[in-house]
């Protein structure tokens, strides 16, 4: 059976673009009882200072029991960084017992200009189409 690319992958989560500058950010909560795998893809601008990316995990979406996931912290990035890009995928059997939630976060260091993004691909979803849990935000699939 053939499928459309859209069917298979949803925008699950985001960090809208913006001048992070000493701040803490969070992606929108992926229930991974909809996903075998997801992929967080954080994007950076222009940076003077460091960032940290990372994927956390909880029980709920009020962060209960909320810890970073084990494996996944990419390398701090610091000034010399600018424009690069970090993908960090999870497996849903690599949540903890117990956990179900993922969220990517983003913690900036001060500075003057830290741009940042985030987008979070749900795939190979459990009950298809993707689609059918894409953010209210994604307003267009053109295919």
């Amino acid at each position: 059976m053939s499928s459309q690319p859209y069917e298979r992958v949803a925008v699950v989560g985001k960090i809208d673009p913006k001048n992070g500058n000493n701040t803490t950010q969070n992606t929108d909560y992926v229930d991974m009882s909809k996903f075998a795998e997801v992929l967080f893809i954080f994007q950076l601008g222009s940076v003077d200072n460091t960032i940290d990316c990372l994927v956390r995990e909880s029980t709920n979406t009020s962060d209960g029991g909320g810890q970073t996931l084990s494996g996944k912290s990419a390398t701090q990035l610091t000034g010399s960084d600018d424009n690069k890009i970090v993908v960090i995928q999870v497996k849903a059997e690599e949540l903890s017992p117990g956990y179900r939630y993922l969220r990517g976060r983003m913690t900036v260091g001060n500075g003057t200009t830290n741009l940042i993004a985030c987008t979070v691909l749900g795939l190979m979803p459990r009950y298809g189409p993707a689609s059918d849990d894409d953010l209210a935000d994604v307003v267009q699939v053109v295919t």
